[in-house]
Order: structure tokens, then C-alpha cells, then sequence
């Protein structure tokens, strides 16, 4: 409404309205200086501005007009609605959630906001909409929150004129499934000899649940536990799962598979047998047998040390062979160390032994009686230097009617080194020829220059004869013929016959049995037979056969013996074979350990290490090897050594900690002992189990060797009777009338005869 005023007088009023959508005219006719219009319209618009204006005319003509402004206010809110990407039902502990809104508004949208409120904790994401009647805004949220608690998802779209509106989305964190669990042990593909074995498991759930494992062995259900656990179970391929559950839900299965081998390979060594003998070359062959063999790893001690050589990776049961190794002269022992895919490790029972033999036994003289020696001793003392062989087998001495050897009259043999001396009682006045074959074990000989030892009984000297020859090498047979304590046999020759091995070791557990054998073979012309007895060793070893007959040239036969572990220890025995009284012996000894030993040792004396005097220190190289769990532990050492009989003369211990292999020289003081073959052990224990590892060594005397001690005497004597019988001829040729000769050479062979009782016969 106007009110309008004029002082001469009003004529006329208009209202005119000014909509956005067209004017609206409204006029009125007035009289008197006064009046008042008004005018009431319905307007039906969008939010807008009016303008109201109101015109009067006076009567005069003149005229005025008044405009007011009218705001028309937008009061609609906007429509908002909303949409999740995941159900409410799966929403949980790391879900990724897009919340996302969909706004119209009549004038226009300023901007939306995404609101979550987890428990209480509001976060807040504004998001401009730029006026536009219609919009759609979204925004993705990490959900941290863990099961059971309460997230408002809102969206909330303001438009230009500050209406809003609100969208909420309630939702509660459902469960989240524990994880997968991980395998920590045993890894995938593994080999263990591990009982019991640990199963090592780490597993999370999301939600801080606890959890309950479920352990399946090759899938079976085993056992559930809270953590970790361990497992019982015998040799074989395995297929572990584990899964975890929190009580609502189960996660996926870890899945690991292993091999448990508890067992160590088997292993068996083909080539070179034990005790046998080389040429230059050593080439190893051996055959393993383990269901999941590794590594076999060569061990020997040639250099002096006993250390690894060569490993290879062999298939089991097949037999594979080490690189040749070029070897001197030597004796030494090999064994091959096998190693599965667990760690189980095993050497052969025993080590063997192996002599190299390139080369024929040294050069070496002929001593006494000197060449073209003329006597009426028919008893003579031989006597020759000394050979040097690591294989050393006999000496041959062969006494002939020709310089070419081709008969043999009288002959002995010798099968020590160091005895280098015979006699001989020759039935006959005669110029003989002698000379002394050294042969080793391996058929190889050197063969002397012959002396010429011409034999007179008569009075009349006869003329010495003229012959001898210098040394020869190599080649040529040894002698055969007989030669018993001094008796000669025409045309005959002694057996030549070969016991091997040397040594024969058995390592056996108690209670437990094990076969090897012997060989006797014949290395001579004419065929012989044989005893074979046992000493030391009859409570633990039999044997057969106990007589052999008809052992023809060339031939070998073979002696079983049989070993039963009765008793923990070492124990030493001999084997012996007689032919014609003849006699060598094979030296046996029996290393009886635990049946459930958790150590394996093995000692072994270097050849050259084997020969030792009183007081002197023997090295011995020994590896302890731990073959029970690994781990390390303290274990307790004797060291023993003990003569033949059993008795033991020294003892020392020491103890020490092992873990997995211990190597070690250890020196082992003789005390004063008399000549002769000892033996030298180490024992270990460790609680309720024994293992022993010997071997045998010989003790020299200080001072000179009986045969030396003979010599020198022989030697002396031999001075002796010349000088006396130099002046007895003296005196009797210029003081006295001349004697029968008969008398004179009966004196003379009385003395002679008996500086020959002195003498030592082989």
C-alpha cells in the first residue's frame, strides 16, 4: 500500500509490480489532497526479487513515484541421496569403503561433505559442487576400526541459499577372518632328521582375536594348539597345513611340504679293497644308498694329514668314482664320508687300508762271508744289508752249485726287514754260490750279486775261487726250497705264500655281528696245505675253515671269519696260517661300541707314524663326529694303550665340547715298554654311550737289534778264530814237529762249530 498527500489536490495513483517473470499494472483514480491505495496480489515464483512501485499524479500534473525492493527467500533444501560399494554386512577391519552422493537443489549447490563417525571419532571431507542444480560427489575411506564397533557414513549437500540436507548410512564392523598363517619351520622342500620336530607358526587376525591353529599332516587333522607345537613321526615325505581360526571365521591353509630322514646312508667302499695293493694310481669307487643321498665326500690321509679330498653327488645305489690320485710309494687309509639331504652323515664301518707300490725294493750288498771267502765252517752266517720297502714281504737267501742259479740247494726266507741274516749248514766240501732276493707284496724284487763261498773241510786250503757278481734289480723269481732251523733239503724250495690282509679291524655295535675274510694265496710253484688257528680273539671270532688242503700255485683261498660284539672295548687278536712251518698272522682287531651311539670316532696312525721307541710320542690323527641332534656338547676321552693280551699300560682323558665334527692329533706318550706290537685306542662317552676307534703300532728297542747284536757278534768271533789261527799255524809250523792233519781238523771244527751254536737260524 501507497499513501500519497498533495496540497492542491490528487488526480490519479498506479502500482506497478516488476516480477522476473513480466509487470503487473494496478491503477487507481484519486480526489482530494489525500488517499491511500493498496492492492493484494498472489505471486507464485521461485526465489526472486519483486519491485513495488507505486506512481501518483496531482491535479496539476505534477507526479512522483516510490519503489520498494521484495526479496523472495529460498527455503527448499536440497535432495541428497547416498550408496556404498560394499554390502553393510561386509564392511570390516580394512575394507576400502566409497561412500558416494547423488544432490539436486531448485536454485543451486554450493558444496557436499562426506562425514564418518567411527565410535565417536568424526572425520570430516568437504567437496566444492561449483552452483549446479544437480551434483555427485564421493570419497573413499580405510576403515581401521575393528569388528563390532559403529561407523555413520553421512553426506550432507548445502545449496546457494544455505539449505542442506543430511543423509546418514549406519553400519557395524562385521568380523575379518584371521590371516593366512606363515610357515616358518620347517621350510618349503625341506629335509630334517629332526625328531620331535618343531612346527613354527606366525598368524595375525585383524580384529586382535585370539586364535586356535589346526595342524593337518598329509590331510588329516594332527592337532590344534594356540602356537606353536612339535611333531612325532617316522622316516617319510610329509604334507603340512596349518589354518587359523578366531572362532567366526577361517583363514586359507599355509602349506609347506618336508622329508624326515632320520637314517644315515649306507655306505659301501667297491675299490681298491681294503688291504690291497696299488700301483701308482688310487682311484676310489664306492656305492651309497640313502633314499635322499647329498654329498659323498673322499677322506684319506696320504699327505700324512686325514682330511677331505673330493665330494660328489652321487645317485643312490650307483656306483660313482673320485678323480685317480697319483700316490708314491705309501700305505695309507681311505674312507667316504656320505651326506644326505638331512644332515645324517656316515662314514664306511671301517676305513680301508691301501699300499702303493711303484717301485721294486732298494739296492743293497752282500755283507759276510766276503766273496771268494775259502772255509771249513759248513755252517756259515749269511749276512746282507738292508732293504728299504714300505711293502717289504721276504728275503730269499739262495745258495747254489752254479753261478746261474738254475739249481737252488739251500735256501731260507726271511719276512722281517731288518733280519738280514741265515745260516746255512751245507753237507758238502764245495765252491757254493749265494746271493739274496727282496721281493714286496706287490710281486716287485730286487735280486743281489751272488759271492762265492767255497766250503773245505780237508786240511790242504784249497785255492779260492774266482766269481761274485755285482747287484742286480728288478725282476727274478725268490727262492722256493726248504730251509728249516738249518736243515738243508736238496732241490727243494720253502712255500711262498701270502696272508692278507695285514690288519683286519671290525666296528661293530653291541650285540651285533659282522662277517669279513682273509686271504691266503699261493705265490709258489708246488701247492701245499695249510692250518689256520686264532689266538686272543675266541670269545668274539670264529672262523673257517681251520685246515686247508691242496692250495695249488696261483690259486687263493679264503678264510671267513665271523665277529660278534660281546663287550664294549678294543680287543686284539691274531689269525694265523702255518705252511710247513712257516707261519704269518693277520692282526685282528674288534672296536665294540653302543648300539644307540650318538658319536662316531675313527683314529688313524700314519704309516710312518707306526714305529715308535720308548718314550717317544705317537701322533695319532682322530675325528669325533657328532651324529645325534645338533648340538654341542661336553664328551669325555680316554686314551689307551694296551698290549696284546689286553692289558692296558697307559691311560690319559680329557674332556671336551663337540659340536657336529671335531678333528684332532693327539700324541700318545709311550712309557717304557719292551719291543714289540702294542695297541693304541680312543674311547668316548657321552651319557649312556660308547663309541672306540683302535689300531696297532710297534715299539723298537734303544739299543741294537738282536740280528745287529748277532752280526757284530758273528762278526767278532769270525776275527777272532783268523787271528788264533794265524798264530796257532805260526807256532806250529816253527817251534813243534808237524801234527796229523787229522787231529788239527778235528780241533778246528770243534772250535768253529761252536761259535756256530751262537749263531741265529731262520
Amino acid at each position: 500500500s501507497f499513501n500519497i498527500t498533495d496540497e492542491a489536490g490528487l488526480a490519479s495513483a498506479n502500482i506497478t509490480v516488476n516480477l522476473s517473470t513480466g509487470t503487473v499494472f494496478m491503477n487507481y483514480t484519486l480526489s482530494g489532497t489525500s488517499a491511500t491505495v493498496s492492492n493484494t496480489t498472489a505471486i507464485n515464483c521461485a526465489p526472486c526479487v519483486l519491485n513495488f512501485t507505486g506512481y501518483a499524479a496531482d491535479t496539476s500534473g505534477n507526479t512522483r513515484q516510490n519503489s520498494t525492493l521484495l526479496t523472495v527467500r529460498d527455503t527448499t533444501a536440497p535432495i541428497v541421496n547416498t550408496s556404498l560399494n560394499i554390502s553393510l554386512s561386509g564392511i570390516r577391519y580394512g575394507s576400502i569403503v566409497n561412500i558416494s552422493a547423488n544432490a539436486t537443489d531448485e536454485t543451486g549447490l554450493s558444496f557436499g561433505q562426506i562425514i564418518t563417525n567411527i565410535s565417536g571419532f568424526k572425520r570430516l571431507f568437504n567437496i566444492s559442487l561449483g552452483g549446479s542444480a544437480q551434483a555427485a560427489f564421493s570419497q573413499n575411506i580405510t576403515i581401521s576400526a575393528t569388528r563390532g564397533q559403529v561407523i555413520n557414513f553421512s553426506a550432507v549437500a548445502n545449496d546457494t541459499s544455505g539449505n542442506s540436507a543430511l543423509n546418514d548410512t549406519i553400519v557395524e564392523v562385521a568380523n575379518t577372518p584371521p590371516g593366512t598363517p606363515a610357515i616358518l619351520f620347517p621350510a618349503a622342500n625341506a629335509y630334517t632328521s629332526l625328531q620331535p620336530l618343531a612346527l613354527n607358526i606366525t598368524a595375525q587376525d585383524n580384529d586382535n582375536d585370539a586364535l586356535t591353529l589346526s595342524y593337518y599332516i598329509n590331510g588329516a587333522l594332527n592337532q590344534t594348539s594356540s602356537g606353536n607345537t612339535t611333531l612325532n613321526a617316522s622316516d617319510g615325505y610329509y604334507l603340512l597345513n596349518v589354518s587359523a581360526s578366531d572362532g567366526l571365521d577361517t583363514s586359507a591353509n599355509a602349506t609347506v611340504n618336508f622329508t624326515i630322514d632320520t637314517l644315515p646312508p649306507a655306505v659301501r667302499l667297491d675299490s681298491p679293497g681294503n688291504n690291497t695293493l696299488n700301483g701308482s694310481v688310487f682311484g676310489a669307487a664306492i656305492t651309497a644308498v640313502d633314499a635322499n643321498l647329498a654329498t659323498c665326500t673322499l677322506y684319506h690321509n696320504i699327505t700324512g694329514a686325514w682330511q677331505a679330498n673330493e665330494t660328489l653327488s652321487p645317485a643312490s645305489g650307483a656306483q660313482a668314482s673320485f678323480t685317480n690320485i697319483t700316490a708314491n710309494d705309501s700305505t695309507f687309509v681311505w674312507d667316504v664320508l656320505c651326506t644326505d639331504r638331512a644332515g645324517n652323515s656316515a662314514f664306511n664301518a671301517s676305513n680301508f687300508t691301501l699300499r702303493m707300490d711303484t717301485a721294486a725294493p732298494s739296492p743293497f750288498s752282500l755283507l759276510t762271508p766276503s766273496n771268494g771267502t775259502t772255509s771249513s765252517d759248513t755252517g756259515p752266517d749269511f749276512i746282507w744289508g738292508s732293504t728299504t720297502e714300505v711293502n717289504f714281504d721276504n728275503y730269499t737267501l739262495q745258495i747254489s752249485n752254479g753261478s746261474s742259479f738254475e739249481t737252488i740247494n739251500y735256501t731260507a726266507v726271511s719276512d722281517r726287514i731288518n733280519e738280514t741274516n741265515a745260516t746255512a749248514t751245507l753237507g758238502i766240501d764245495k765252491t757254493w754260490y749265494w746271493r739274496v732276493i727282496a721281493s714286496d707284496t706287490a710281486g716287485r724284487n730286487f735280486t743281489s750279486g751272488f759271492f762265492v763261498y767255497t766250503a773245505q773241510t780237508a786240511a790242504a786250503p784249497a785255492s779260492p775261487a774266482s766269481g761274485g757278481s755285482s747287484g742286480g734289480g728288478g725282476g727274478g723269481g725268490g727262492g722256493g726250497g726248504g730251509l728249516v732251523n738249518g736243515t738243508s733239503i736238496t732241490e727243494q724250495r720253502p712255500p711262498v705264500f701270502e696272508l692278507s690282509p695285514d690288519t683286519l679291524r671290525f666296528s661293530l655295535a653291541l650285540g651285533k655281528e659282522n662277517t669279513s675274510i682273509l686271504t691266503l694265496a699261493n705265490r709258489g710253484a708246488a701247492s701245499f696245505d695249510g692250518d689256520i688257528t686264532l689266538t686272543g680273539l675266541e670269545d668274539f671270532l670264529t672262523f673257517t675253515p681251520s685246515h686247508l688242503v691242496d692250495v695249488s700255485p696261483g690259486t687263493e683261498r679264503v678264510i671267513t671269519l665271523h665277529a660278534v660284539g660281546r663287550r664294549l672295548g678294543s680287543y686284539a687278536g691274531q689269525v694265523q696260517a702255518t705252511v710247513k712251518g712257516i707261519r704269518k698272522s693277520t692282526d685282528v682287531i674288534l672296536d665294540i661300541g653302543s648300539a644307540q651311539a650318538l658319536f662316531d670316532v675313527k683314529m688313524d696312525l700314519p704309516p710312518e707314524a707306526r714305529i715308535v721307541k720308548a718314550n717317544d710320542a705317537l701322533k695319532a690323527q682322530i675325528v669325533i663326529l657328532n651324529i645325534g641332534p645338533p648340538r654341542r656338547v661336553d664328551v669325555f676321552v680316554t686314551y689307551l694303550i694296551k698290549d696284546l693280551t689286553g692289558r692296558v699300560v697307559s691311560e690319559e682323558s680329557e674332556t671336551f665340547a663337540v659340536f657336529g665334527e671335531y678333528t684332532l692329533v693327539h700324541d700318545f706318550q709311550i712309557p717304557q715298554l719292551e719291543p714289540g706290537k702294542y695297541i693304541a685306542s680312543i674311547e668316548v662317552r657321552y651319557e649312556n654311550t660308547f663309541a672306540v676307534s683302535s689300531d696297532t703300532f710297534i715299539v723298537e728297542g734303544d739299543a741294537l737289534t738282536a740280528i745287529g747284536q748277532l752280526a757284530k757278534r758273528n762278526t767278532t768271533l769270525f776275527l777272532t778264530v783268523i787271528v788264533l789261527a794265524s798264530v796257532l799255524f805260526a807256532a806250529v809250523f816253527y817251534l813243534t814237529p808237524r801234527r796229523k792233519k787229522g787231529r788239527g781238523t778235528r780241533n778246528r771244527k770243534k772250535r768253529e762249530h761252536g761259535d756256530h751254536q751262537e749263531r741265529r737260524n731262520i
